[in-house]
């Protein structure tokens, strides 16, 4: 390629791609003097994307002080709107300098028609590219450019959802508490995890502290439901039926104050003439139960066992964030992604669940689907992680195939059986980076 004076990017839904090129190119080429974000208009059923290329303005600028401009199509459907809005607005614009357009974004037509007018009024001042979301290359018509974009262009996890004008909104305390997950890593090693842990969570804990799959809130609806304080007793014994020793240890693990045992292994239970039980109930069992045991625990243990691995291959390339609950500005209501994974830009979004329930891990492939792909495009890759059994998994994964359209390479589903710490790291490890 020639010295490039102009870079044109064409602005679809997903203004990553045009991210990616743009810091490529700026990083290259020391005469570029502009940018031009070619983006649609507002009009009848045609939906305007300046927002976005404005987005990516922002964050683009905060890299360089190369000059950005903006360029509207009118109707981006049509051919010969397409080729009168570029002749008009764009060409005369570059003189007699030289042009790359990087038509990754955008519409089809978009592509087609911005780069036939290009080559038809520009000749050879002109060049083009596209950035391949299949192997994450930038190609030019006549082959590769670039090596794996992933190894040499990053952006941060701030840059990544202001380009989709979202903005992170504060989660809820979630503990972390590391002896508890190294308890729950030895039940794991040992086998014990389903026959244990998730069988006393739906035997024991889902039926004192749940009703109708939600967690009990209030401290009098609590006492309603298990019958305080006549049953206290009875409570008890059905809490010691159903603890197994290793169950019991893992919960004398967890501090005091949000403990749902006593010291002498007892049930904690609210009493009535505290005049903060109310606070005291929503600290202390909130914290544990619902934000915890209830199924958080194995969020926070993925998450360790990522890093733990990260930190001893001394491997940089990934970066981890959890407990992220993101907005979009014009919108209600945040949404939350359990574990995400940053590859250079390639986003991996990890759903968590101990559920082994093909209708609710289905639920979650659907979301975490959808989320990654709103914030990382067709770059990225899902990970959905469950309890499910193994003898299951094989039927569930062709199940999602067929209903989704997800290949193995962008989405990975493990059951049960993968937690162990090596296996768990190993193919997580894989899926993110195709190795």
């Amino acid at each position: 390629m020639q010295n490039i004076q102009h870079l044109v990017l064409l602005v679809g839904t997903n203004p990553l791609p045009n991210y990616v090129v743009a810091k490529y190119f700026l990083t290259r080429e020391n005469k570029l003097k502009k940018i031009w974000l070619v983006y649609s208009e507002k009009i009848g059923n045609q939906n305007s994307t300046r927002d976005l290329a404005e987005n990516l303005s922002n964050v683009l600028n905060k890299i360089t002080e190369v000059s950005i401009k903006f360029i509207s199509l009118s109707d981006v459907s049509s051919a010969k709107k397409i080729e009168s809005d570029i002749k008009e607005k764009l060409i005369p614009k570059f003189f007699d300098e030289y042009v790359h357009l990087n038509y990754t974004g955008g519409t089809k037509a978009m592509s087609v028609h911005v780069y036939r007018t290009l080559e038809r009024e520009l000749g050879n001042r002109c060049s083009f590219s596209y950035l391949d979301s299949r192997d994450y290359i930038l190609k030019n018509d006549n082959g590769i450019i670039t090596n794996d974009l992933r190894d040499e262009i990053n952006i941060s996890f701030d840059d990544l959802i202001d380009l989709h004008g979202c903005e992170k909104v504060e989660s809820e305390y979630k503990p972390k508490w590391i002896e508890v997950i190294d308890a729950f890593e030895r039940l794991i090693v040992e086998d014990k995890l389903k026959d244990e842990y998730l069988k006393w969570v739906k035997e024991f804990l889902r039926k004192v502290y749940f009703k109708n799959n939600d967690f009990i809130r209030e401290v009098d609806k609590f006492v309603e439901h298990n019958h305080l304080p006549g049953k206290s007793d009875y409570l008890n014994n059905f809490f010691r039926n159903n603890t197994k020793v290793d169950v019991m240890k893992l919960l004398q693990k967890i501090p005091s104050e949000y403990s749902i045992i006593n010291e002498d292994g007892t049930l904690w239970l609210p009493n009535k003439k505290d005049k903060n039980i109310e606070n005291t109930y929503k600290k202390r069992l909130g914290t544990s139960v619902e934000n915890f045991l209830n199924g958080k625990w194995l969020e926070v243990y993925v998450s360790e066992v990522l890093k733990r691995n990260l930190k001893k291959q001394n491997d940089k390339s990934i970066v981890l964030v959890d407990n992220w609950k993101i907005k979009k500005k014009t919108a209600r209501k945040p949404f939350e992604i359990d574990l995400l994974a940053l590859y250079g830009y390639q986003l991996c979004g990890i759903s968590i669940t101990t559920s082994d329930r093909e209708p609710t891990c289905k639920g979650k492939v659907f979301e975490i689907l959808h989320r990654v792909h709103q914030l990382g495009g067709s770059e990225s890759k899902a990970i959905l992680i469950t309890c499910l059994p193994k003898k299951n998994i094989y039927r569930f994964k062709k199940d999602l195939e067929t209903i989704t359209g997800a290949t193995k390479e962008k989405l990975l589903v493990l059951c049960e059986a993968d937690l162990k710490p090596d296996d768990l790291w190993r193919k997580i490890y894989r899926h993110i980076k195709e190795e």
